[in-house]
């Protein structure tokens, strides 16, 4: 049995209907949100559903890739508890592609 948020992943998504963000970014997300559900994985990452970015973009600008924009969706990841490190990942491809990764 898996337990809630076990990844250490957290799924930063806009609230839906928010116009707050572009079509892409809801696009992207439902994606993602879909991704999840198909392979169970809706449990084992924390989702927060934002209705403004600006309120959390000193968080995103610290743990993304500093030549990216920040953008929804966002995946943050923990790498582990000797590290500390968090890492951030932008738009679908990136966060699918460290789903599968971490997930096997």
């Amino acid at each position: 049995m898996k337990y809630d948020y076990d990844l250490g992943f957290e799924l930063y998504i806009p609230s839906n209907g928010c116009p707050n963000f572009s079509l892409v970014e809801h696009c992207e997300s439902s994606r993602v949100l879909k991704f999840l559900k198909q392979h169970n994985l809706e449990r084992r990452v924390e989702i927060f559903r934002l209705n403004d970015i600006e309120e959390h973009l000193e968080f995103f600008e610290i743990i993304k890739d500093p030549d990216e924009e920040v953008r929804l969706p966002f995946l943050s990841v923990f790498y582990g508890c000797m590290s500390s490190t968090f890492l951030g990942y932008i738009g679908y491809e990136e966060i699918i592609s460290q789903l599968k990764y971490h997930v096997k």
